[in-house]
């Protein structure tokens, strides 16, 4: 429900605020890319995988995917620019990746979660109640930024 009211609510700006769309176009990519560090978390997520309190149907794809789109993020930062069509292609091509397998953790969780819910209670406490409520908003938003920034932009002749 929040990713998609996320979702839901970035599109709309973009589409009926001409200020927003025009500030978020503006922002400079590559302090939007280093915020996936964060993506770091998908250690905790098979950890606790480890200790029997996530299914591996979530934790193994999600904690793995997170952890890859964190560790490529410093050089998906440098490739920001898009100067060339191959930092172009490593960029967008990261964030497809990174959107992918966030979307995927996501409805995996909920489908998990409306089967049995105590299978995904590891992530319903505080800190890792953080995750779904803020951090995965934070990272459907800057990849969706990061997209329409690549978009907007004009390869150099």
């Amino acid at each position: 429900l929040i990713v998609g009211g996320v979702r839901a609510s970035l599109h709309a700006a973009f589409v009926l605020a001409p200020r927003f769309r025009a500030w978020a176009l503006a922002l400079n990519p590559r302090p939007l890319v280093f915020f996936h560090l964060i993506r770091v978390v998908g250690v905790a997520f098979l950890i606790l995988h480890g200790q029997g309190r996530l299914p591996s149907a979530f934790a193994v794809p999600a904690g793995v995917g997170d952890l890859v789109v964190a560790a490529l993020a410093p050089g998906v930062a440098f490739c920001a620019d898009g100067r060339t069509p191959t930092r172009r292609w490593f960029f967008l091509a990261w964030n497809i990746a990174g959107l992918a397998d966030v979307l995927y953790a996501v409805l995996t969780a909920m489908r998990l979660r409306l089967r049995d819910p105590v299978e995904m209670a590891a992530i319903t406490g505080f800190p890792l109640s953080l995750v779904p409520t803020f951090v995965v908003p934070m990272i459907l938003i800057t990849h969706f930024i990061l997209i329409a920034q690549l978009w907007g932009r004009r390869p150099p002749a």
